[in-house]
């Protein structure tokens, strides 16, 4: 019972959905694999990243042009790496969990958004260099991508949840 609401197992729910030619007349676009798939690919662009700074801090850094400096410098860097494999690790409970897709997709969303507007203010301050371009636009794809798949992931939990609420109402013949 969270807020007086009263809780709606939605994986249970039975399927009111037309049926044409032996198959479903739901739009694909609430299919709840749409949503595992759309947060199943930064879960594995987090995997790379973390695992790159993991591995190999100073090539990391060298492909930046910076200088880890010290070993704490480089422990750091391998630390960043550690935070994207546990977000890699959470968005991937979340792929493989029904219940905690749009927990995951709100994840990677907040975790590209802030990264992607850390990259947009390097720009602007620091200007346009064609590494921050080449990085920035597959972050707006991603951080597009995850918006839509929290659209449509809650406009598929909206439905199954009044159909849930339909069937629960039907009275006994």
């Amino acid at each position: 019972m969270a807020f007086g609401a009263r809780h709606i197992d939605t994986r249970l729910a039975p399927a009111r959905t037309a049926v044409v030619d032996g198959r479903s007349a739901r739009p694909w676009f609430e299919a709840p694999w749409l949503s595992q798939l759309i947060l199943a690919a930064p879960a594995l662009l987090f995997i790379r990243i973390g695992w790159k700074y993991v591995s190999d801090p100073l090539q990391v850094a060298a492909g930046s042009g910076m200088i880890l400096g010290s070993p704490a410098a480089i422990t750091d860097t391998r630390a960043v790496g550690a935070i994207f494999l546990a977000f890699a690790i959470v968005a991937l409970v979340s792929v493989l969990s029904a219940r905690r897709v749009l927990a995951g997709l709100v994840l990677v969303t907040t975790v590209i958004g802030f990264v992607t507007a850390a990259r947009v203010l390097g720009v602007v301050i620091d200007g346009a260099t064609p590494e921050t371009v080449f990085k920035l636009v597959p972050e707006l794809v991603l951080l597009t991508l995850s918006s839509a798949g929290i659209l449509l992931e809650r406009r598929r939990r909206v439905r199954l949840e009044s159909t849930a609420r339909q069937s629960a109402f039907v009275p006994a013949e």
